[in-house]
């Protein structure tokens, strides 16, 4: 199967609250963390108490996929999700990897760990498009690490950053 596959099989088991199809969509050493945080669940066990959870608190029915792009064995998706408990909706990205035809990785990226994220790509760009180095690199954090997708190296920091886009 194919990610994308992968991912249809995932959120229909997830559609029908079917918590062992779901679990079954996922690798033995599947890990599913916040992104650049701290782990959330580690394998099929632990993977099967945080989507019990899931299921019962954000069901697919309240739950919208905003967007949906895949490149590789990486599938990132847009969700917005209420719950069918009180709980707060949640806006978020799930970056799914996936191999050997399942699910062995999920980063989530919270709308809350990125307030107004929105406004600060937006001003990125905007200083980006006007040219304007010095707005453009004030948008970064100081360690900033940007890999390099074209098989280069990466770039480690905003001084290394800000030299290769100012030459």
């Amino acid at each position: 199967m194919t990610p994308t596959e992968v991912l249809d099989v995932h959120y229909a088991a997830y559609g029908a609250s079917d918590l062992e199809g779901l679990v079954a969509t996922l690798s033995d050493d599947f890990v599913c963390a916040a992104f650049h945080g701290r782990e959330w669940a580690r394998g099929k066990s632990g993977a099967s108490a945080m989507y019990e959870a899931t299921i019962r608190d954000y069901p697919l029915s309240l739950t919208r996929i905003e967007a949906r792009s895949n490149l590789g064995d990486v599938v990132a998706m847009r969700e917005y999700s209420e719950s069918s408990t009180g709980k707060p909706a949640v806006d978020m990205i799930a970056i799914y990897t996936v191999g050997r035809g399942q699910i062995t990785r999920a980063d989530m990226v919270r709308g809350a760990a990125v307030e107004g994220g929105e406004t600060l790509a937006q001003r990125q760009l905007d200083a980006y498009n006007r040219q304007d180095l010095d707005a453009h690199v004030a948008c970064f954090a100081d360690d900033i690490v940007v890999a390099d997708l074209n098989a280069g190296e990466s770039l480690h920091g905003i001084d290394a950053y800000r030299d290769r886009y100012a030459a």
